[in-house]
């Protein structure tokens, strides 16, 4: 081989050789130190610093759900409010309601004794109605009797009257052939 190709062959092989003692010399320095001890005051502060991140992430956690959960109680706070007004505006309704069933109730009653009243009026009108009709029935009835008899007395004395002017007729017929005298004595002895 050439020296030119074999010098940076030796080279290569040389310094691959030294890569090799040097990474074993660091492994064997780093072994070494890692079995020394790490003292107490360090463990502490690392268990302390551990525990401060897990308390850290503990706390973000718990800040959240705080918030997260104020969040919620703001939003039933309001929710409520609402509930109240509305439990208010209902309650003043349902008092106004009350208050106008008692009135209308009221009116109710005034309105059923006005009609019975009524009613009662106008009952005692239909009877004293009823008890008038009757009443003007029998006066009718009176009054046609009455009619009826002073129609027969009427033509009761019309006949009377024709017969008393026959009477009268035939007795002045009479008379001219009887005597005053005793021609009038006759007839109201006949009659």
């Amino acid at each position: 081989m050439s020296k030119l190709f074999g010098l940076p062959l030796i080279l290569g092989l040389v310094a691959f050789v030294i890569g090799w003692v040097a990474a074993k010399f660091a492994a064997w320095v780093g072994a070494r130190a890692a079995n020394l001890e790490v003292p107490a005051q360090d463990r502490a502060i690392r268990a302390l610093e551990a525990s401060l991140r897990v308390v850290r992430k503990d706390a973000d956690e718990a800040t959240e759900k705080l918030a997260t959960t104020t969040q919620e109680l703001i939003t039933l706070r309001d929710s409520l409010d609402n509930l109240e007004e509305t439990l208010q505006f209902r309650e003043s309704e349902l008092a106004e309601a009350r208050q106008a069933v008692k009135d209308e109730s009221s009116k109710v009653v005034e309105l059923r004794r006005s009609l019975t009243d009524r009613a009662e009026e106008t009952i005692r009108a239909n009877a004293s109605a009823r008890d008038y009709e009757t009443e003007l029935s029998v006066f009718k009835a009176g009054a046609s009797v009455i009619v009826d008899e002073v129609a027969r007395l009427e033509a009761e004395r019309d006949e009377l009257t024709n017969r008393q002017r026959a009477l009268d007729s035939g007795a002045t017929d009479r008379d001219d052939a009887v005597s005053p005298a005793t021609g009038p004595d006759k007839f109201m002895s006949d009659c």
